[in-house]
């Protein structure tokens, strides 16, 4: 096994939009996509007696910690996760609450609503990009330190491709292999030229 150097330089930063405060009783489950909706949720919110539906295990694992006692993981994607709340709830039921981000993939909502569920999605948390990569980043790209970056999201993908430009460090990629968590993030990646 190879000994890895990893350098961390987060390109968004999580912002709560609004104090939360929700009455759980008109719901039949929580929905979670992201470890952050949970936090978010969880901080000015302290109804934990619900069923919640996240989308992997993570989220789930999150959820436990915050102290919710049914969680049901997914163990993907929004596909993965409305297949597993249509196998696991009936939409006569009640309304489903989803609590995410401003920036989220997928249509969860619809693929919902097309099976006869009442979904109601509020947005908790916008994940903000930062105006400048670190320092230490700029230095370690310019003297070929870096040999891989990976991407988890085309929004992360696009932002430091933007912040690369900004910083003139777009010839400096040829020396470095991206990995993308999708095809779909590899093609805005493919934006910039990179080594493979």
């Amino acid at each position: 096994e190879k000994n890895h150097i990893v350098y961390a330089d987060p390109l968004l930063t999580i912002e709560t939009l609004d104090e939360i405060s929700i009455n759980l009783s008109g719901y039949q489950a929580l929905i979670f996509t992201s470890p952050n909706a949970v936090r978010c949720y969880c901080r000015s919110s302290s109804g934990r007696n619900i069923s919640v539906f996240a989308v992997g295990h993570k989220t789930a694992n999150i959820a436990e910690t915050y102290g919710f006692k049914e969680v049901f993981s997914a163990n993907g994607d929004v596909k993965k996760l409305s297949n597993t709340i249509k196998a696991c709830l009936h939409y006569k039921t009640g309304t489903l609450l989803y609590l995410c981000g401003k920036h989220v993939s997928g249509d969860l909502k619809s693929e919902l609503e097309n099976a006869g569920f009442k979904i109601e999605k509020k947005e908790i948390y916008d994940a903000v990009a930062v105006s400048d990569l670190s320092d230490i980043s700029k230095t370690q790209i310019k003297n070929g330190s870096i040999d891989y970056i990976p991407f988890y999201s085309k929004r992360s993908a696009l932002i430091f491709i933007e912040l690369a430009k900004k910083a003139e460090l777009l010839k400096y990629l040829t020396n470095i292999t991206v990995l993308c968590l999708s095809p779909s993030i590899a093609v805005i990646a493919s934006s910039a030229n990179w080594k493979e």
